[in-house]
């Protein structure tokens, strides 16, 4: 009995391992013979999407994540409901022999209600979360931010998601919004095939801090937006004042750039992208700063795709 269980479990991993040794081996042989087509996606972060590799004897995976978000979708509803008949999970409802919910008072930052804190997410109880997004607004703008206020770039449609607090935000090209790394600019680039590319600096392109001189210490360019630059006419726009510095760092790496802009603080970066931009012309933005990204001449403009970018 148990060597019949044995044999199965090794038949089915031997059937798993001959489609990873033939990935292993595609990719080895792409060392000598190199090809610019993408192969397959593999990967534990997030690239705009989750990614992750599977052989196709697993393929159910994804029938058995599928089932579970249907469940999920199910039974919130349900929760919602019954919620809404017996009313909110006040504290004291809920510190109770039956629930064993006693987590302490924590109080919704945008309803001001008390509740324990499996109830709340970052400061907002579970039922303001839902109302702020039906609302069209991020439920985390009434969440004070350390240090500036920060912009909460919103998409108010299918995904009801804000780029700069939720992971696994998709692209939408109602809001011209997208978040994610290089690989998420060259999807946009692909689907949105912008005539100009506008490109931050700091955090964005060059792996430098905010106002760096990047011939100081070792730095380096964002992969993908290097590609993205060699196919597409490309300025820098920055804060950053080292403007002739930023110049020669480029060059020594050969990154083409038709130009860099110094935008002084408190100015809009939406005047110099104006200034290149013709009337029928398509741009991306890509800023890592998401009240850059949220600047209301730049969101409002409707040849300007946006990129909420980040650094992997």
């Amino acid at each position: 009995m148990k060597v019949g269980n044995k044999r199965r479990v090794l038949s089915a991993l031997h059937a798993a391992n001959e489609h990873l040794l033939a990935t292993l081996r595609l990719v080895l042989d792409g060392r000598e013979h190199p090809s610019a087509q993408r192969l397959f996606v593999a990967s534990d972060s997030s690239r705009g999407q989750n990614a992750i590799w599977f052989p196709p004897p697993f393929a159910g995976i994804i029938q058995m994540a599928k089932e579970g978000k249907e469940a999920y979708d199910r039974f919130e509803v349900q929760m919602n409901a019954a919620i809404a008949a017996e009313g909110c999970p006040l504290a004291e409802l809920l510190r109770t022999r039956l629930t064993l919910l006693d987590g302490g008072s924590l109080t919704c930052r945008v309803c001001g209600l008390q509740y324990p804190k499996l109830w709340l997410d970052r400061g907002v109880c579970w039922r303001c979360d839902d109302d702020e997004r039906l609302a069209g607004r991020c439920p985390y703008e009434a969440v004070p931010a350390k240090g500036k206020s920060k912009a909460h770039p919103f998409c108010p449609h299918e995904q009801l998601r804000c780029a700069c607090c939720d992971a696994g935000f998709q692209r939408c090209d109602i809001c011209r919004l997208a978040q994610g790394d290089g690989e998420a600019v060259l999807a946009a680039c692909a689907t949105w095939h912008p005539d100009v590319l506008f490109l931050d600096f700091d955090q964005t392109l060059c792996s430098t801090r905010s106002g760096a001189d990047p011939l100081k210490g070792v730095h380096s360019v964002d992969a993908e937006l290097h590609e993205a630059a060699t196919k597409i006419s490309t300025h820098v726009l920055t804060r950053n004042r080292h403007v002739v510095p930023i110049r020669l760092f480029l060059e020594e790496r050969g990154v083409p750039i038709v130009g860099i802009h110094s935008t002084p603080s408190g100015d809009s970066k939406a005047s110099y992208m104006q200034s290149i931009l013709t009337q029928d012309a398509r741009a991306i933005f890509v800023d890592d700063d998401a009240n850059e990204v949220q600047d209301p001449e730049i969101a409002r403009d409707t040849r300007i795709f946006r990129v909420l970018f980040q650094r992997t």
